[in-house]
């Protein structure tokens, strides 16, 4: 199964970007043996922007329309490829993050705080992966709202491939799949570092339900933190403990978070 459109079957194409331009701003695509796969920079941005085109898959870049407002101060990525609706965006929105081998507490957790957010309005950003991303998402779509999945990897090489229907369905009800590295790029550990930043960047508070020592949600809480966002955590994980006393905002109910941001909604 393919999370790209094939023949047009998504929206009509309205990319703009020329390959002069892409070709100044793409990470070079390597061969399995780490030869560079395009002779030029300007090949490989011609036969990216055919690959998108030929699976409906956008391309923006700062300055654009369709580019992420939160994301348009200069720091954001250098380009976005994307499927579905990045408007969405720049509605209120929230991170939920955590781990991939989470709980049934933190699933549950998760679940239940997307679900209830998405019907307040919020759109909610995660990171498509398993455990605690998932859970987010699957919150979203059973409230029929809006969901941003922030790729680790190429958009076409979705991070899991077993999570494709879920993200289809995202598309379906409004919301955005994106990706900041080229269409077929492979995962990388820079890529979801970098990704994590931006997660953290779009949304107006991140919410760590779970989270290890070692869990890459807490380098997203670092930098929501840096960028003078809000930052809640639950208490019962030690990754989470170690947010708890940089600063995080401790809840213990998903009404906590909640009415906390309501009232920030109303501000």
């Amino acid at each position: 199964m393919q999370l790209s459109f094939p023949s047009g079957e998504n929206l009509v194409m309205k990319t703009h970007v020329t390959p002069e331009v892409l070709a100044k701003i793409l990470p070079e695509m390597k061969t399995n043996s780490g030869k560079p796969q395009f002779s030029t920079p300007l090949e490989q941005a011609e036969q990216e922007i055919l690959l998108c085109r030929k699976n409906s898959i956008e391309i923006t870049i700062p300055g654009d329309s369709d580019y992420p407002s939160e994301l348009n101060d200069g720091s954001g990525p250098d380009f976005i490829e994307y499927l579905g609706n990045p408007e969405v965006l720049n509605n209120r929105t929230v991170t939920i993050v955590g781990s991939r081998a989470a709980s049934k507490y933190g699933m549950d957790l998760a679940f239940k705080l997307s679900e209830i957010l998405a019907r307040e309005g919020f759109c909610i950003i995660s990171g498509g992966a398993y455990g605690i991303d998932g859970a987010a998402h699957r919150g979203a779509v059973a409230a029929k709202g809006f969901s941003g999945v922030f790729l680790g990897g190429g958009i076409l090489k979705p991070y899991p491939d077993r999570h494709i229907p879920l993200f289809k369905e995202i598309i379906k009800l409004g919301g955005v799949v994106m990706s900041f590295v080229p269409a077929t790029f492979p995962l990388m550990p820079w890529v979801f570092l970098r990704r994590n930043r931006y997660m953290a960047q779009a949304s107006m508070a991140t919410v760590v339900c779970e989270a290890q020592i070692r869990s890459g949600s807490l380098s997203t809480a670092r930098h929501a933190m840096k960028c003078s966002k809000l930052v809640f955590s639950t208490s019962d994980s030690p990754g989470c403990q170690i947010l708890a006393g940089a600063g995080a905002m401790v809840f213990e109910e998903v009404e906590e978070i909640v009415s906390f941001l309501h009232a920030k909604k109303t501000l």
